[in-house]
């Protein structure tokens, strides 16, 4: 294959992919841990198998102290560079 053709199939390959962000609970761990791709934000937690994920619970006492405070940082950072 042509280098231009790999370059275009990588380039529609990746518009493809989406990111898979929000809470998820482990039946291993004590608290609810926001996960960005299968990674926790805190970065203690793998969850490669996690299923349905929730949206919406950023303030709940349940979920991890420092999960919770990057959420509020990355969505900060995010509205700040839609701007």
């Amino acid at each position: 294959m042509s280098e231009k053709i790999v370059e275009k199939r990588l380039s529609e390959i990746a518009g493809m992919i989406t990111r898979r962000e929000s809470w998820g609970w482990l039946s291993n761990g004590p608290k609810w841990h926001y996960f960005v791709d299968g990674r926790s934000l805190c970065g203690r937690w793998l969850g490669l198998g996690l299923g349905e994920l929730e949206q919406g619970m950023d303030n709940s006492p349940d979920n991890c102290a420092e999960c919770r405070r990057r959420v509020v940082k990355r969505k900060v950072d995010l509205e700040a560079n839609q701007k």
